[in-house]
């Protein structure tokens, strides 16, 4: 059975007594490329930590690709938010890759032959095969974000999850990782949490609002002023004539 990748329901979140997440319902369905938007401590970090299971919802319930989050994990590739310290790091772009497949070896002590198949799969999908031998702080941003989402398809995930993927890189080079998302895409599952609003609309196929609360908005028309007067919302997005998930309400803290 074709079950959705992401199915949450009610779902809340809080930290430390401090609500972040409202009564959340999302569906993601199979081969979908979301897109997370909305403000800063709006939850979108939350979200994703909810759907890779390295948070509990204090209410609501969460199933990712059929089953609980912590069981479909190894199905889930994860780009997370990158640090400056990551250039810093002696490693080769071959062996941060290979990284991807630590979820995958169970208790082997060494990657095997289908662990290298992977990644050198990987590599060739996100155009750095030429790059293996290659030390990952030589890179440029933008080609380091490119091994990073080359250890995430490492895996071989179902669902794809990002966080923040262009923060350090320029216009250009977002829109080459976007057209590489939109590429790979054909055979997974992506949500990713971004602030490039005036870039992402042109590749994905639904965006959601997220402010703490949120609801579907589906169709491709709205009003613009209907927007603005109903939520504190992005709304050159409308202009790209895509399918909207709007936040019921946003914080400017």
């Amino acid at each position: 059975m074709n079950v959705n990748p992401v199915e949450l329901h009610e779902v809340s979140f809080a930290y430390n007594g401090t609500e972040v997440l409202r009564q959340v319902t999302l569906t993601v369905r199979p081969g979908e490329f979301l897109a997370v938007i909305g403000p800063n401590g709006g939850g979108k970090t939350t979200l994703l930590k909810i759907i890779l299971g390295l948070l509990r919802p204090s209410e609501g319930t969460v199933t990712v690709l059929g089953t609980d989050p912590v069981s479909a994990r190894a199905q889930i590739g994860y780009v997370p938010q990158r640090s400056a310290h990551e250039r810093d790091f002696p490693i080769s772009v071959w062996d941060t890759v290979l990284m991807g497949r630590l979820g995958r070896r169970a208790f082997r002590l060494s990657y095997h032959s289908d662990d290298e198949d992977a990644a050198r799969e990987a590599l060739r999908a996100v155009e750095m095969l030429d790059y293996q031998d290659r030390q990952i702080g030589r890179l440029s941003e933008g080609q380091r974000q490119r091994v990073f989402v080359a250890r995430a398809l490492a895996g071989r995930p179902r669902l794809l999850l990002m966080d923040e993927p262009t923060a350090s890189v320029d216009v250009v080079m977002q829109a080459g990782i976007y057209q590489l998302l939109q590429k790979i895409k054909q055979d997974l599952t992506i949500v990713l949490v971004t602030h490039d609003i005036g870039v992402i609309a042109s590749y994905v196929d639904k965006i959601a609002c997220l402010g703490g609360e949120m609801f579907y908005h589906d169709s491709k028309e709205i009003g613009q002023k209907d927007l603005e007067k109903m939520y504190d919302c992005p709304v050159e997005l409308i202009a790209h004539g895509v399918p909207h998930r709007v936040v019921r309400e946003h914080r400017h803290d």
